[in-house]
């Protein structure tokens, strides 16, 4: 979800629905879906909750009940009113703020010497990588749950096509053969007689005179 989204829940926010006629319920999270939405307060929308989500808005809950005598909604992401920066919400920006302070305090791993300026944006890409990479027959069902264009809920379920997620998946996939490549081409031995073919042609990519024409020959492909 995205951050906008994630802030308007409310307590109470986590629902169940019967899954069609199996007799099992489903959990989701109802929220307002702002990003394209011509409601100034957004519109209703609802994802789907397992059971790790659940039990997380349950902990948040008890957590804002006790903030609760400082404000007068249901918002689940309560601000302490005692801090002088407090403003009565809690924006996209304070969000991003307690991210990173929280990756110093606990000693997240160094990138480059210093610590990855982390936003919330960046954890939709991260599960939309590990959903892509497990099986690409669940792109349509993700691009509903990330809700980028207009979906309509049907009971057979959404329907739509996510255009951003696709070009995400294509950088990465482009990414992961462009790695693959310049192990081949630079490798000094492959096994089999393909493998024993390529590095006989191998010759002018490698070494120090052969980098930069390696490099060249991989973006060209």
């Amino acid at each position: 979800m995205r951050v906008s989204e994630i802030l308007s829940m409310q307590a109470g926010a986590v629902e169940h629905h019967p899954l069609g006629e199996t007799g099992a319920d489903q959990a989701y999270i109802a929220a307002r879906l702002f990003k394209g939405s011509d409601e100034p307060m957004g519109r209703p929308e609802r994802w789907v909750a397992p059971e790790p989500v659940v039990r997380a808005v349950e902990c948040l809950e008890a957590l804002s009940a006790i903030l609760k005598e400082d404000t007068d909604g249901a918002d689940l992401f309560v601000p302490i009113q005692k801090l002088p920066s407090s403003t009565g919400t809690v924006s996209t920006g304070a969000i991003t703020r307690r991210l990173q302070t929280f990756a110093r305090d606990v000693g997240a791993s160094l990138h480059e010497g210093r610590i990855w300026p982390l936003s919330p944006h960046q954890f939709r890409k991260t599960f939309a990588l590990f959903v892509a990479r497990g099986d690409r027959s669940n792109l349509l069902a993700l691009a509903a749950h990330f809700k980028h264009i207009s979906v309509v809920m049907t009971s057979r379920g959404y329907v739509g096509t996510d255009f951003e997620l696709h070009e995400l998946i294509d950088e990465e996939a482009r990414a992961e053969t462009a790695v693959a490549l310049d192990r081949l081409l630079s490798s000094d031995w492959l096994g089999g007689r393909m493998g024993e073919r390529i590095v006989a042609r191998n010759h002018a990519f490698r070494g120090r005179a052969g980098e930069q024409v390696r490099r060249d020959y991989i973006r060209f492909v």
